[in-house]
């Protein structure tokens, strides 16, 4: 199991408290964790994310989302740099890096949401978050082969360094250049600013694995390729259903309840009807990658769902609706790897390694 793995959001596999202490054998190139301490690792992101998403919208609301959300990206950034060190001195350490990292993030993906009640015209709203939100399933495609490549060739904790540091750039240019209004930004026009202003209807006041698939058959750079093709699909397929969910409600073909509640079906539904399909009825690897691949590509339309009817609902409050939802949403990251322990037998061995 490579070291990027638990970057993903599917962090599965469970712990024992009583594993929590006990040493990591290091080998050359890798460590030799029990399944247990591998459910932990794994599932300690959770810990810390479900902690403040509440807090994250309602410091968005007091402080401003562009701060709120950008100071806790910056702080991401240290600690996925800082985890390869803590790797090798220990598990206890490691582990402690993940927790922080879920508490930092928990805060800033609610703050993300307070950006639509001064900046999104109602009008605009499924097509404005799927583009902001297509970023996570862009971001996801283009990191799996890179991350692939550079392990191979520099190592696994090249890969936090190099995207630790990126993204400590990206931070400090969206500190610097992000503004709570239309109104308070450097780069907009007096045009654009009427615009989203009377769009609104008010100025707003300032605010201060499946054991079926051969992965491991394949090399970081097939299986990142392999990984790649449904979240670039995804991309796509939300920046489609926001186009066509916002001209839809313009031409009043479908009304906005309808159209979130039709959005989360395809993206929530099929996506489980295509995983049980893969675990139960394919016979081949092929069959299940793409029966994967199509249900994480339709996911695309969860952009223009729920994910946009906080701003429809209470435009103000988006922030803190979100942090409630979304806790809740994130009782089964770590409720997964406590399930999987019990399934998975110890004899089950897992590495990280280059």
């Amino acid at each position: 199991m490579t070291i990027e793995e638990p970057i993903k959001s599917s962090e599965s596999l469970a712990f024992s408290h009583a594993e929590v202490n006990s040493s990591i054998q290091k080998t050359e190139g890798s460590f030799d964790w029990s399944s247990d301490q591998e459910g932990l690792f794994l599932g300690a992101y959770f810990y810390g994310y479900v902690c403040t998403n509440i807090m994250g919208g309602w410091l968005g609301n007091k402080f401003g989302f562009p701060i709120v959300f950008g100071l806790p990206v910056f702080i991401s950034a240290l600690l996925s740099i800082a985890t390869p060190i803590a790797a090798y001195t220990s598990f206890p350490l490691v582990i402690a890096c993940r927790v922080l990292m879920g508490l930092v993030q928990g805060v800033a993906v609610s703050a993300y949401q307070c950006c639509w009640s001064s900046w999104a015209p109602p009008l605009e709203r499924s097509i404005l978050n799927s583009i902001a939100l297509s970023g996570v399933p862009f971001g996801i495609g283009f990191v799996y082969p890179f991350a692939g490549y550079v392990s191979e060739t520099l190592g696994w904790e090249a890969v936090f360094y190099i995207l630790g540091g990126v993204t400590i750039g990206w931070s400090v240019v969206w500190i610097l250049i992000v503004s709570d209004s239309p109104r308070t930004n450097r780069c907009i026009t007096a045009a654009e600013v009427a615009y989203i202003e009377n769009s609104i209807g008010f100025t707003l006041k300032v605010m201060v694995s499946s054991n079926n698939i051969p992965f491991n058959a394949v090399s970081n750079l097939q299986s990142g390729a392999v990984m790649t093709a449904p979240y670039i699909a995804q991309f796509g397929v939300s920046i489609l259903a926001g186009y066509i969910t916002d001209a839809a409600r313009k031409r009043k073909w479908i009304s906005t309840s309808v159209a979130r509640k039709v959005n989360t079906i395809i993206a929530l539904s099929f996506l489980n009807i295509f995983m049980i399909t893969a675990c139960y009825c394919a016979t081949d690897s092929t069959t299940a990658v793409v029966l994967f691949g199509v249900g994480v590509a339709l996911r695309g339309c969860i952009f223009s769902a729920h994910l946009s009817s906080l701003v429809d609902i209470a435009p103000m409050y988006a922030g803190v609706i979100f942090g409630i939802s979304n806790t809740i949403a994130s009782i089964p990251g770590f409720l997964g790897p406590l399930t999987a322990g019990f399934v998975i037998p110890d004899k089950v061995h897992y590495y990280i390694n280059g």
